[in-house]
């Protein structure tokens, strides 16, 4: 069955107050043209399948304070960029966020959110006279800096490190490993704290069912090669001359890459030189190789 009708109160999920939840996802397609005897063909090539998770909920819960201290129309959030890779040897996309995330907070103070490291604050405010001219309008102060901590329903975050912004997220009966985009909240009184959040995560498997399932352990952990990253040439004796990325969260390679299959054919030589270069805002190390070895049919 292609589609199924459901009750929206009857949705399984794992967490209190959802409002909306949704899971989309694409799939990335490369259109090369391929030299055959009979004259030039187009042909499509599949790539990676990548999906989003957007959440949304009242952030207390039965019985709770639903304005979470404030009095003041009141806000917060949190975005953090995602660096991606594709990894060659597990036929998947990995989310590699980057420390901390540009974080804001404006309003009165949140029962639950921490803003970890301020950078600066100023005031701001927003008049409308469109509902006559006894609207309210309200001067605040917001507060910039990096990084946010919630420790409210329905999901608490802490982005503080780029080891815990990685969640096993179960919506509809599927249970997908996703690394946090964004969050926020906003609380306008009488209206309670509402929290939304978005997620990333890779689609292993574009087939009907749950995919392939990544370990939370091994989204951290890991080094692999980007298959983005790959230059092969050919000098006049045969020889072949690869240079390739290995991203990792060590920073001393622990493969010696002596053989590479790579497009059909396999290469068996040497590392003549590594360069071990930081991703900025991560925790994320890229091994630049060049190699030079043979190369026969895998």
């Amino acid at each position: 069955m292609s589609c199924q009708c459901n009750i929206v109160g009857l949705l399984s999920v794992n967490y209190q107050g959802i409002i909306s939840a949704s899971v989309t996802g694409s799939t990335n397609f490369i259109y090369v043209l391929q030299s055959c005897f009979d004259g030039v063909t187009d042909k499509i090539l599949k790539g990676p399948s990548t999906g989003t998770i957007n959440i949304t909920a009242y952030g207390y819960l039965p019985g709770e304070d639903k304005y979470r201290g404030v009095h003041c129309p009141s806000k917060a959030g949190v975005s953090i960029p995602l660096f991606s890779k594709f990894d060659c040897e597990r036929n998947f996309t990995r989310f590699m966020p980057r420390r901390g995330g540009q974080a804001y907070m404006s309003g009165d103070p949140i029962d639950g959110i921490t803003l970890i490291n301020e950078a600066c604050s100023f005031n701001v405010m927003d008049a409308s006279a469109q509902n006559g001219p006894f609207s309210p309008y309200f001067i605040e102060v917001q507060h910039q800096g990096t990084g946010l901590i919630w420790t409210g329903p329905p999901i608490p975050i802490d982005t503080s490190d780029t080891g815990t912004v990685a969640y096993t997220i179960d919506i509809a009966g599927w249970s997908m490993q996703a690394f946090l985009n964004s969050f926020s909240i906003d609380i306008t009184p009488p209206q309670g704290a509402r929290v939304q959040y978005s997620f990333q995560y890779d689609i292993a498997d574009c087939s009907v069912g749950p995919g392939q399932i990544i370990p939370i352990d091994d989204l951290i952990s890991f080094e692999f090669l980007a298959c983005d990253s790959i230059s092969i040439s050919y000098q006049q004796n045969g020889m072949a001359s690869i240079s390739f990325s290995v991203f990792s969260n060590v920073e001393l390679p622990t493969r010696d890459f002596s053989t590479i299959t790579v497009g059909g054919a396999q290469f068996d030589g040497y590392v003549t030189t590594i360069s071990i270069i930081p991703v900025p805002g991560t925790a994320v190390y890229e091994h630049r190789y060049s190699w030079v070895g043979i190369s026969h049919p895998a």
